[in-house]
């Protein structure tokens, strides 16, 4: 709360004052009156008193009540089909050095120029960003995006807002909630959320107080974070209330070789609470040099031997078979490449599955084949 005093240009007092604690604003009051108070002076009691009562009330008081049910609603919407749900939480988390920073600039430049570079669909209008950044600096995030706009030839592409973060981010709210608002962000961008809480992250109530403090933003957030060590589970770090109070959750996972000038990368959706999961999306970045122009391309993960696991074995099996008939034995090996831990059970799980829904046939010599291939013959 601040108020301006006519003809008082300077600061009348700072610090923080407890709202309900009668004898603080007493004495606050005093003080206030040694300096500017006097004959006619303002009634610095009652101005604190009833400042602080309206505060309290309007904290009380909360959010509207209303009804859901009656009123005709449009269906839910999205910032960044199917990444970024309008105007909810959705938290991107995967390994250092996954991409997932790189990434989360590709989502910014799509969201603000309503730009394809992820091959997902955009909002029906361009939407301003907000990048709160705690681990990077401005000339760095500025040199990627630049090289990442133009792999995507865009040109007169606007800036997007930038905010160089040290504190914690429920330190933060009340400036970047103004901020928000004056210039109307469509999405903020928290880079990372490790940083972002102040505390254990295995403790619910920090996890509980930072996506409260996101969630009052209102505008659709991207979070991204980290995952633990090993297996991540399809969760990312710390405590289970990240996934349970994010809408959607997507994981990073990367492959890359050292010493070449390509990322390859897949985008796994974990949750998603207003549809069915989205398929794992691949993505082949090309670094044009160290700073030249970085081009995104989409990738079948099926095709690629260090991807391929993140997708169905069903998936695969069918990507395998469209360069002709295989017996069960040259599929089952295929596999095994990307996925050494297979087992039997599900191998041959999958395979009935397809041959249940006729999407593969077995032909003479018991070699599976497409289903489609074989109506195709028929045809001809």
């Amino acid at each position: 709360v601040s108020v301006d005093l006519p003809n008082f240009p300077r600061r009348a007092e700072w610090g923080r004052l407890n709202l309900i604690v009668a004898s603080t604003r007493a004495l606050t009051a005093k003080r206030l009156a040694e300096h500017w108070g006097g004959p006619g002076g303002p009634p610095f009691s009652v101005l604190l008193t009833d400042a602080c009562i309206a505060v309290v009330e309007l904290l009380r008081e909360g959010e509207p009540f209303e009804f859901i049910g009656i009123q005709e609603t449009e269906p839910p919407s999205y910032t960044l089909n199917p990444l970024l749900p309008a105007n909810r939480i959705t938290t991107m988390f995967g390994d250092g050095g996954s991409g997932k920073g790189l990434l989360a600039l590709a989502v910014a430049l799509s969201v603000q120029e309503r730009a394809t570079l992820l091959r997902m669909a955009p909002g029906p209008a361009r939407g301003k960003v907000l990048y709160c950044d705690y681990e990077a600096d401005r000339d760095e995030q500025s040199f990627r995006l630049q090289r990442l706009a133009a792999g995507a030839d865009l040109t007169g592409w606007a800036d997007i807002a930038y905010r160089r973060m040290f504190r914690p981010l429920h330190d933060e709210a009340a400036a970047l909630r103004r901020y928000i608002d004056d210039n109307e962000i469509t999405l903020c961008i928290i880079d990372s959320l490790g940083a972002a809480i102040s505390g254990d992250l295995n403790e619910a109530n920090e996890i509980i107080r930072c996506y409260g403090v996101m969630r009052a933003l209102r505008c659709t957030v991207l979070a991204i974070d980290h995952t633990s060590k090993g297996d991540s589970n399809g969760r990312p770090t710390g405590s289970n209330y990240k996934f349970h109070y994010s809408r959607a959750i997507w994981e990073v996972k990367k492959a890359a070789e050292a010493g070449t000038d390509d990322l390859r990368l897949a985008l796994l959706n974990h949750k998603a609470n207003n549809g069915r999961l989205a398929l794992p999306r691949g993505y082949h970045f090309h670094f044009s040099g160290d700073d030249g122009p970085v081009r995104i391309a989409p990738l079948d993960l099926r095709s690629d031997d260090g991807l391929a696991k993140h997708t169905s074995v069903g998936s695969r099996i069918l990507f395998m078979l469209r360069s002709g008939p295989l017996e069960s034995t040259e599929l089952e090996e295929q596999l095994r490449i990307a996925t050494p831990d297979l087992t039997d059970a599900a191998f041959r799980q999958a395979l009935k599955r397809l041959r249940d829904t006729g999407r593969i046939v077995v032909g003479i010599g018991g070699r599976y084949g497409l289903a489609s291939d074989r109506r195709e013959e028929a045809g001809s």
